[in-house]
Order: C-alpha cells, then structure tokens, then sequence
C-alpha cells in the first residue's frame, strides 16, 4: 500500500480538498529527520511530523521509515493483515493524518494542538483500518479492531510524561468515539458513517471532546 493511497482514502473519507501531496514532504533518512529537529527526538520512532513555523509560513516533513514504506508498498491490504503488517500501517496512517489534518487546518486558518493532531490520527487508524477489513469475503470485527487500537497497544519507552499522558489522554477520547460508532452503527458499512466522520473531523478540539462525551452517555 502507497501513501498516497492512504492519502486517497482519508481524502475521501472526511470530503476534503487538499492540492498538497504527502509524498513530496516525505523525508525517510533518519540522521536527515534529527537535524531539522536538532536533537534525538526521533529516536525509535517509525513517524514523525516535522514542523516549523515563521513569519514566512509553514514548514512541514513528514518522516517515514524507508523499511516500513518497502514493507507496506510490497504487500497488498486485500490480503491476510498480520500484526506487523498492521503495525506498518497504522505508522503510515498516523503520518498522513497529521500531514492532512494540519495542512487542511492551516488552509483555514485554524491553530492545532498536538492532542488534536493525536485524537484524529486514532480515530483515522480505526476508520482506514475498518475499510480495509470491508472486502467482500472477508466482513469486519469491529469490536475485535477496537480492542486492538485501544487495549493491546504499547507506547514506546522513551517518551516524556508529557507526550505520555498526551497520548493516553487521546487514546482514552478516541477509544470512546469510536466505540459510540460500533455500538450505534455495529451493522452498517463503514461507508454509512461518513456523515458523522466528516462532522467530527471539522470540529475544533473543544467541541470534539464535548460531543464525544455527549456520544459515550
């Protein structure tokens, strides 16, 4: 699978127009990725989003580990998904959601936080991933993919308690979401959601965790 196939995918799930495409901000040496960071802050991740911000405008990269981009463009989704196929991928997503998510914000000239970025990037790696599973002849479990985006997940050992409680905090937000999607809609095609993806993905982060909630009661 392409990125740009993800791209696709997320573009059209939540309707949105973007002329920018992610693999012209890809970068995928690792020692490159560090110095426009200027540290070790992309130590022992598969992705990162790079930016920098001026009075000039926006700079943005996406880092994307070569072996995982070979290793998703070898395999097609159609077929048997593996945990490290399924790792692969959700890397992947996680990196195009944050390109298109504050590209498509900046475009509207809407600030993002970092636990916005994180909250959608989870609920976009259970839409692409239920998508996935939706071929004929091979019909989803979304429950079993809910426990495996929120339960059986593990936070790679170096993050700062900050980025930590960041994370968990939007797994929390994304894992209930998402569970108010299954719950309500178990038996529909993913594609009978679009509506509701679509008005969640341009709400600003207030307005998420409030309608979340709202959902979870």
């Amino acid at each position: 699978m392409q990125l740009s196939q993800l791209q696709h995918t997320l573009q059209n799930v939540y309707d949105l127009h973007c002329t920018h495409q992610v693999n012209d901000f890809l970068l995928t040496e690792r020692a490159i990725a560090g110095q426009l960071v200027g540290g070790p802050a992309i130590d022992g991740t598969p992705e990162a989003l790079l930016v920098r911000q001026d009075d000039d405008g926006l700079d943005v990269s996406l880092f994307l580990e070569a072996e995982l981009l070979a290793r998703l463009a070898a395999r097609d989704p159609k077929d048997t998904v593996d945990r490290n196929y399924l790792n692969d991928l959700l890397a992947a997503i996680e990196g195009v959601s944050h390109f298109l998510y504050l590209i498509w914000n900046a475009g509207h000239e809407r600030p993002v936080t970092q636990l916005e970025l994180e909250l959608q990037a989870e609920v976009d790696k259970f839409v692409v991933c239920a998508l996935v599973m939706d071929w004929p002849g091979r019909p989803s479990n979304r429950h079993a993919l809910h426990k495996l985006l929120f339960s059986d997940f593990r936070l790679r050992h170096n993050l700062s308690p900050q980025q930590r409680a960041r994370y968990l905090h939007a797994s929390r937000l994304a894992a209930r979401y998402c569970e108010s999607l299954v719950r309500r809609q178990s038996r529909a095609p993913t594609n009978r959601l679009l509506p509701e993806l679509r008005r969640f993905y341009r709400m600003i982060q207030g307005h998420k965790i409030r309608h979340i909630q709202s959902r979870s009661r």
